[in-house]
């Protein structure tokens, strides 16, 4: 007596197929108004201011006021060494 199996595969009415997406999507449109940067620089200039008046008097060069005070310091001077 000999035992024999056979089997079928069954079939339960389900039938796949491949999926297929198809998405369209258009191109976002960016618009950027942008202005452009202004920039302003304000700058003072330096200024320098040169003494020189010692340079001019030793040269010889006395503004009028500094001749008439050397001139009224030497008068004095004098006048007090005559007094004694």
């Amino acid at each position: 007596m000999a035992l024999r199996i056979t089997q079928t595969h069954g079939q339960i009415g389900i039938q796949t197929y491949r999926s297929w997406m198809d998405i369209r999507q258009t191109p976002p449109k960016a618009h950027i108004e942008q202005r452009p940067p202004e920039l302003y620089i304000e700058r003072k200039l330096p200024e320098v201011h040169i003494d020189q008046t010692q340079c001019f008097a030793e040269s010889g060069l006395k503004p009028v006021l500094q001749l008439a005070r050397d001139f009224y310091k030497e008068g004095l001077q004098a006048g007090f060494e005559a007094i004694g």
